[in-house]
């Protein structure tokens, strides 16, 4: 299902928080890396000073050098690519608008994983991550893997996965997710746990007075046709299905 895993980097440690994951794919699923870095050509020049001889093309070439340094020290620190047993690591570094970079280069190898953080540094030589991720998750056709990291995330080694959280609402369109869910079950070792969150709105008949409607046997049912269904859609073995009733507050009364 995947050929390569693509990871973009912007040079900040919340945004190295991705490379645990892409590490683990990697390993399970025997693909290589690309490590990406891209460097805003509005970064370029704002470090050029031609009448200090800080020409733009001098100013490209040196972050360029410097890119690729970060990268080979990630993919031999992070990824071990040093190691006997390790996978495939190259280190890319390109100038462009990052979003539009990384969407462009996953559209032209459909086949790679673009894995990224949500969170990074906003400096002078750094993405406005979130926004960058946000634009590649509307616009990539890629599939996309998101992580949300914090300071205290560990950017070494590979990050444990024990299973995987799978909501769906009963359509045709959630359910397009449980392909890649199933692929990466059976590779990864995960769990599988379908979520199933249902309402029911019974707001109307709480106005009439002494009228207290009994849900149950339509609960039972719900219940029973999305675990059926849902079990059936995943194809997996070891499943759990959960059912979970949402609340509405503001509607139900407290003995609701």
């Amino acid at each position: 299902m995947y050929q390569k895993i693509m990871v973009p980097l912007d040079g900040s440690q919340l945004s190295e928080g991705i490379v645990p994951y892409a590490r683990s794919f990697a390993e399970a699923l025997k693909v290589p890396v690309e490590l990406l870095h891209v460097i805003d050509p509005e970064i370029i020049k704002t470090f050029s000073d031609p009448e200090r001889g800080r020409y733009v093309d001098v100013v490209e070439a040196e972050m360029q050098q410097h890119g690729i340094h970060y990268l080979e020290e990630i993919a031999n620190k992070q990824l071990g690519r040093r190691s006997p047993d390790a996978f495939s690591v190259s280190c890319s570094v390109v100038i462009g608008k990052p979003a539009e970079t990384i969407i462009d280069r996953g559209s032209a190898d459909p086949g790679a994983l673009i894995t990224m953080a949500t969170h990074g540094r906003s400096g002078v030589q750094r993405w406005f991550l979130g926004s960058v991720a946000d634009k590649v998750l509307r616009a990539a056709a890629n599939h996309l893997l998101l992580v949300r990291t914090t300071e205290e995330t560990k950017n070494t080694g590979a990050a444990v996965l024990n299973a995987v959280l799978v909501p769906l609402d009963g359509s045709i369109a959630a359910e397009g997710v449980l392909p890649s869910v199933t692929f990466l079950a059976k590779k990864m070792d995960l769990d599988v746990v379908l979520l199933r969150v249902y309402s029911l709105l019974g707001s109307a008949y709480y106005g009439i007075e002494a009228y207290a409607p009994d849900f149950g046997p339509l609960e039972e049912q719900i219940k029973g046709k999305a675990v059926e269904r849902e079990r059936a859609a995943a194809n997996i073995l070891c499943v759990t299905a959960r059912i979970r009733r949402r609340r509405d507050h503001r509607s139900c009364p407290e003995n609701a």
